[in-house]
């Protein structure tokens, strides 16, 4: 276990409530979310009427400084009095922010052969600093799995909901059902849409970039099977160097790690303005198999992922002893021949010492993002390097002090092995309180996140978060309760 971090909410902020935040779980944010260009951490919400905003605390233009909570809009409500139209929505989270997809579908049905019109996509994009909503006027005709139709009683309003006095019961907006595209993807200026269902195999995918450039191609088919049987591909996209890559990412087992990828490149079209170039299979596409990682062993756990270097995306390969508190981990950005670009070396959190200093903003913009995750399923990665966080706030719900405890899970950092920065941590609340902390590197600019209580029907998972000012201090006592909790291994027990 390494040193203490000692936390105090401020007396200036209070507990600030956040309605309809769009989570399988508690919603509360975790590394994934956790400082992405100048956002410190994201919250998505999607409101009964359809409207869905990103909630985030922003950095200053100068990605250093408080961060400010701002409220963004993805897609606005869905208009009421359609008649007989239903809408379909697909709202995914993105390595990137966020990505959303909807349509509208007249006469409620999505018949197979009818005109797929005016589709909206929209995006937000921390790491690369763009946002964008457009349409794709024509994306061919429906199939077969493009819509997952939701029960009409999904969409009515809850028990007992009233209108405000003196004002009328507004419309409900239209049943809002699932939209399942094979491939909805954020990437550098744009997002990819494959709009039609994987069950259907239709390569029909577009690339949208603001403000009206659409660019449309046949998506790459795969091989089914390689030298060793069956293939296990999960089919992406990325713009690299201005122009379209399919990713076919190849695991080794599975539910293993990815290991090999399918690089797919051909000459792009030429992007147009206002419409998309006419429809056509285009150059053949070249693929060529690249390893990307090791195959993973008793020993040896291995994890790929997806960031950003400055302003190119790449593939990162993080493989680890745990066993002998090693690890070592390597970044290449995705090229438009199809290949990867030269391995950078990545820090991880065995890199790190005690008390690591804070990433500058210079340092997050110029290398890459590194989140290095605590666990993989229940393997702990990196044992021993864990912090206890002990919160105090001053004014707990009996007026008396309270004492809260975390411990940091997931790290992201970025720099180098030989000179490693941090720019932030996920902390957990020992057992299963539904208490969660966002610490910067610049502890003294930390997030508490709470689940709320009386959430509901109508305010759907509601989260609060509050301030707090955060500091290293070595000297701190941590309660015995965190001797229990998973990945200290090799850390040395403090004399009771």
């Amino acid at each position: 276990m390494r040193t203490p971090i000692v936390c105090e909410t401020l007396p200036s902020s209070k507990w600030t409530r956040v309605d309809n935040v769009d989570s399988s779980g508690l919603g509360l944010p975790d590394a994934d979310e956790l400082l992405r260009g100048r956002s410190v951490w994201s919250l998505l919400t999607r409101a009964p009427s359809g409207a869905i905003d990103v909630v985030s605390a922003m950095l200053p233009e100068s990605g250093a400084g408080e961060a400010r909570v701002v409220t963004r809009s993805l897609l606005p409500a869905v208009p009421a009095g359609l008649g007989g139209a239903r809408v379909a929505t697909n709202l995914t989270a993105q390595m990137e922010g966020y990505a959303a997809a909807r349509l509208r579908i007249p006469g409620g049905a999505a018949k197979p052969g009818a005109p797929m019109r005016n589709v909206e996509v929209a995006w937000e994009n921390w790491l690369d600093g763009t946002s964008g909503r457009g349409v794709i006027p024509d994306a061919g005709p429906f199939e077969l799995g493009d819509v997952k139709p939701a029960p009409d009683a999904a969409r009515k309003a809850p028990p007992g909901a009233r209108p405000p006095p003196g004002q009328r019961r507004a419309p409900a907006p239209p049943p809002e059902d699932f939209y399942d595209p094979a491939l909805l993807s954020v990437s550098l200026r744009g997002i990819f849409l494959r709009p039609h269902s994987g069950s259907a195999h239709s390569e029909l995918t577009f690339f949208y970039e603001p403000p009206a450039k659409l660019q449309r191609f046949d998506f790459p088919s795969w091989p089914a099977s390689g030298l060793h049987g069956s293939l296990d591909v999960r089919a992406d996209a990325v713009l690299a160097d201005g122009q379209p890559v399919g990713v076919g990412m190849v695991r080794q087992a599975s539910n293993g790690p990815v290991t090999a990828m399918l690089l797919a490149h051909r000459p792009a079209p030429a992007p147009s303005a206002g419409a998309p170039t006419p429809p056509g299979p285009g150059p053949a596409w070249a693929i060529d198999a690249v390893t990307v990682a090791p195959p993973a062993g008793r020993d040896r756990l291995v994890h790929t992922d997806w960031t950003y270097a400055g302003t190119s995306i790449g593939v990162t390969t993080l493989v680890a002893d745990p066993g002998h508190a090693s690890a070592w981990a390597l970044f290449q950005p995705f090229r438009k021949d199809g290949t990867l670009g030269p391995a950078r070396p990545l820090p991880t959190p065995f890199d790190l010492g005690d008390a690591p200093r804070p990433c500058s903003a210079a340092e997050r913009a110029a290398t890459a993002r590194h989140e290095a995750p605590l666990f993989l399923g229940s393997e702990a990665l990196f044992p021993g390097t864990r912090h206890p966080v002990v919160v105090t706030d001053a004014a707990g719900p009996s007026g008396a002090p309270e004492v809260m405890v975390l411990l940091t899970a997931s790290t992201v950092l970025h720099g180098t092995p030989s000179a490693p920065c941090v720019a932030g941590w996920d902390a957990r609340a020992i057992g299963r309180a539904p208490l969660s902390a966002i610490l910067p590197g610049d502890l003294a600019q930390s997030w508490l996140f709470r689940a709320a209580a009386g959430s509901s029907g109508a305010t759907g998972t509601a989260i609060e978060l509050r301030r707090m000012a955060c500091r290293f201090e070595p000297g701190a006592k941590v309660p015995e309760a965190v001797w229990s909790e998973p990945a200290l291994d090799g850390s040395p027990r403090p004399d009771r």
